[in-house]
């Protein structure tokens, strides 16, 4: 969804623009683990099928019937490895909505201040902007939270070989140094809060940007 700048000093696209990308987008998410799970089972009740008959044949010798059963359950592996993967790429996609709707707020609201885009994918830097220019606390928007779990999660599924770091061990539910599952119930629980910060920070940026032009032209 891309939105065209007229005037340096127009308000943000209403809030709800936001709000809806965001629910769109979970959906196509949920809808691709959703297929994705489907074919896991299709699969596997196949797979079962074909143990049952590897198992109930009469093999030339007990190494082919080995050799066979451990063929079908390297694929049972394959499978879950997929599912897995399929939940990390939805968390990661899940935060990617967060990234692009907020990435849009700050190409608005600094229209033509490179300078200061430059350093607004972290999340530190938009605490400190957002703190500098609007007197905002980032910390105060609705859901942060949770939305600060999804980055959290997002990072280490990114750059942490899916190992839970100090930062993640910081939220209920992960311990430092496991390995991260649950996944799809990970993006369950978060899922819904994403509409609502985007929101929320959309209405907020856009109350302090009116006060701070009132204020410039009194």
């Amino acid at each position: 969804m891309r939105w065209f700048k007229k005037d340096k000093n127009q308000a943000l696209p209403w809030p709800y623009t936001y709000e809806l990308r965001a629910k769109l987008e979970i959906e196509v998410l949920r809808k691709f683990f959703e297929l994705v799970s489907q074919q896991k089972k299709e699969q596997e009740i196949h797979l079962g099928q074909l143990y049952r008959q590897s198992a109930n044949d009469m093999p030339e010798s007990s190494e082919d019937l080995e050799e066979d059963l451990e063929g079908l359950c390297d694929e049972f592996w394959m499978l879950d490895l997929a599912e897995n993967q399929a939940q990390r790429l939805a968390i990661v996609g899940l935060y990617r909505i967060v990234e692009l709707c907020t990435r849009n707020m700050f190409l608005w609201i600094y229209y033509g201040q490179e300078e200061k885009l430059k350093s607004l994918h972290r999340w530190k830097s938009q605490k400190l902007r957002l703190r500098e220019d609007f007197e905002y606390d980032l910390q105060t928007t609705r859901d942060y939270a949770a939305v600060d779990e999804l980055r959290c999660l997002n990072n280490v599924i990114k750059h942490n070989d899916g190992i839970v770091d100090a930062e993640l061990a910081g939220f209920p539910n992960w311990k430092k140094a496991e390995e991260i599952k649950n996944l799809w119930e990970a993006f369950e629980r978060l899922a819904p809060s994403v509409p609502v910060y985007v929101k929320d920070l959309a209405e907020k940026l856009n109350e302090r940007r009116i006060r701070n032009a009132e204020s410039d032209r009194a």
